[in-house]
């Protein structure tokens, strides 16, 4: 039986080691991994694409500091977001292999690479983030992703992540 998507909270920290502040995904909207490739669970080839959402808050932890008077999310957070939907390229897409594979992985994030801000993102915005395994080497992945606001881009970024 395939997952049913969105997947939401619960669902997201049964995969994800993070929790309440620094958990800052709100949702996984679709992952979809090419047909054409054999390989199984947990290996995520490449072209896997996840898509998730964070709905951004004026109650956020880190807008008490920055900056009080303009409050903007940090671009290093951003990053984290889009680290956080990347860690969904391994994540089973049938209750078989969920049931099969219990033990829990996670991406340990190695590298970040030309990472560009276009526009801040404030309170009430909504991040629509998209995420793509670019190439895999053994337990290293290398990943392209893009944050969105609406349909503008806030922010992109290569990233190198280790499954552990």
């Amino acid at each position: 039986m395939k997952i049913q998507f969105p997947l939401n909270i619960p669902e997201i920290e049964a995969h994800l080691p993070h929790r309440y502040p620094f958990l800052l995904v709100d949702q996984i909207l679709h992952i979809s991994k090419p047909e054409n490739k054999e390989e199984v669970f947990p290996f995520a080839p490449a072209e896997t694409e996840v898509i998730g959402l964070k709905n951004v808050s004026y109650n956020e932890f880190f807008f008490q500091g920055h900056f009080p008077d303009l409050p903007i999310v940090p671009g290093v957070l951003i990053i984290e977001m889009i680290a956080q939907v990347a860690g969904f390229s391994i994540y089973p897409l049938t209750e078989e292999e969920k049931e099969k594979n219990l033990k829990k992985f996670q991406f340990i994030l190695m590298g970040v690479n030309r990472a560009r801000f276009r526009k801040p993102v404030r309170p009430g915005n909504q991040l629509r983030i998209r995420t793509t395994v670019i190439r895999q080497k053994k337990d290293i992945y290398f990943f392209h992703g893009q944050a969105q606001v609406q349909e503008t881009p806030v922010a992109e970024v290569e990233m190198v992540a280790q499954l552990s």
